[in-house]
């Protein structure tokens, strides 16, 4: 998170811990590379920015010391599902699973949930209600993965079906392209930094 004093805004900057690219590729680790993750934590630090980390718990075991490097910086962990299956994105089984991993793991129980794929739904929504959770962060305000979330808000709101804080994907107007790596890379920074003038 980092705060502007002057326009008084907020902006958060979130990581998501998963083993694949949001599942279209093999289980692979090469961005949970110690030197990597050192030279993010670095920059973090220069520009004194928080970071905000949705883990799969799935890929808690075995790579503690990658976390630890996280958690000595003082990130916030959230669940990000258990498995990363776009198949069960916010299935009862997924977010049960994953908050107990995540509590066995972390010694306290997440607050925050972000479906793999931003695939949430009403019922998705309505179970993180009863296992207690305060937020999601799913919704991408835009053309992706659902089109009717490009009628979503783009800023928080509360849901109201499930009593649901929802945080969504921030996104750049007039097209709602989503401020994401992954979007800037594909479309490149030129653009970004003419629809942010």
């Amino acid at each position: 998170m980092k705060k502007d004093f002057e326009t008084g805004k907020t902006a958060y900057i979130t990581l998501d811990l998963e083993p694949d690219h949001a599942g279209y590729s093999p289980e692979a680790y090469e961005c949970w590379q110690e030197e990597k993750l050192l030279d993010l934590l670095k920059l973090l630090k220069k520009y004194n920015i928080r970071l905000s980390i949705f883990v799969v718990t799935k890929s808690l075991k075995g790579h503690q010391r990658q976390i630890n490097l996280f958690k000595n910086y003082r990130c916030e962990f959230y669940l990000h599902s258990h498995s990363h299956n776009l198949k069960y994105p916010d299935t009862m089984g997924e977010i049960k699973r994953g908050k107990k991993e995540f509590k066995k793991y972390f010694g306290k129980y997440p607050r925050g949930y972000r479906a793999p794929g931003g695939l949430i739904s009403e019922k998705g929504l309505n179970y993180l209600n009863k296992e207690g959770f305060l937020f999601d962060s799913s919704v991408i305000p835009s053309f992706w993965p659902k089109f009717s979330f490009f009628l979503k808000p783009s800023r928080p709101y509360k849901d109201t079906a499930s009593g649901i804080f929802e945080i969504p994907f921030s996104v750049v107007s007039p097209f709602r392209l989503v401020i994401a790596l992954s979007w800037i890379k594909l479309f490149g920074l030129s653009l970004y930094k003419i629809l942010f003038h």
